[in-house]
C-alpha cells in the first residue's frame, strides 16, 4: 500500500507541473487528430461514398499544404488562421464542392506537419491519441452527414487552444524530413483501421 500511494503522489506531483500552454498543445493536437478521423477520414469520405473522383482534391490540397508550411516563417499564426478557415468551413459541412474539399485537404496539411514537429514526449502522443481514438469510438456511430456540430465543436475548440500553444523555436524554425516517414507510417496504419469499420 505504501508503494501505491508513492506512486500516486510522484504521479500527482508530474501531473502539478505540467504547463498550461503543454495542457492546451494536447488539447489542440487531440481535437485536430479528433477532426481528422471523425470528420475528413470517416465523415466526408463516407459521405462521398469513398468515390475517389468527388474526393481526390482533399489529398491534393493537403499535398501542397505540406509543402506550404515548411516554407513559411511564423507556422503558428499560420496554423492559426488555417484553424479560423476550417471552422468557417465547418459551418458549410458536410456540403462541400471540390474547391471546399481542396481547401480542407490544404488546410490540414498546413496544420497536421506542425503539430506533429511540436511534439515532445512519448506521453503526449499516448494521451493525444488516447483520447482522439476514446471520442473516435463513440462518435464513429454517428452518420456522417450529422457530424456538422462536431465538426464545429472540433474545430473551434482546435482554434481556442492555439492560441495558448507556445511554438518550440528549435522545431518551429529546423523541420527535418524524418518524422514525415513516421507521419505516412501512422496514415497508413490508422487509414487501414478507419476504412475497415
Amino acid at each position: 500500500m505504501q508503494n501505491f500511494l508513492t506512486i500516486l503522489e510522484k504521479r500527482t506531483f508530474l501531473l502539478a507541473n505540467i504547463s498550461f500552454a503543454t495542457l492546451a498543445f494536447v488539447l489542440l493536437f487531440f481535437t485536430e487528430t479528433s477532426y481528422y478521423l471523425l470528420i475528413l477520414q470517416t465523415g466526408i469520405v463516407d459521405y462521398f461514398h469513398s468515390d475517389i473522383t468527388q474526393i481526390w482534391m482533399i489529398p491534393l490540397g493537403g499535398i501542397l499544404g505540406i509543402l506550404t508550411i515548411v516554407t513559411v516563417q511564423n507556422r503558428s499564426l499560420i496554423v492559426s488562421i488555417a484553424l479560423a478557415f476550417q471552422t468557417l468551413l465547418m459551418f458549410l459541412y458536410p456540403h462541400f464542392n471540390g474547391y471546399m474539399l481542396f481547401i480542407l485537404g490544404f488546410l490540414s496539411g498546413l496544420v497536421a506537419p506542425y503539430l506533429i514537429f511540436q511534439l515532445q514526449t512519448l506521453n503526449e502522443i499516448v494521451v493525444i491519441l488516447a483520447l482522439a481514438y476514446l471520442l473516435g469510438t463513440f462518435a464513429i456511430n454517428i452518420a456522417p452527414e450529422q457530424r456538422g456540430e462536431l465538426a464545429i465543436v472540433l474545430s473551434l475548440v482546435a482554434l481556442f487552444a492555439s492560441y495558448f500553444v507556445i511554438p518550440i523555436s528549435k522545431k518551429d524554425s529546423e523541420i527535418e524530413l524524418k518524422p514525415y516517414f513516421t507521419i505516412f507510417f501512422w496514415l497508413v496504419l490508422d487509414a487501414t483501421l478507419f476504412e475497415s469499420y
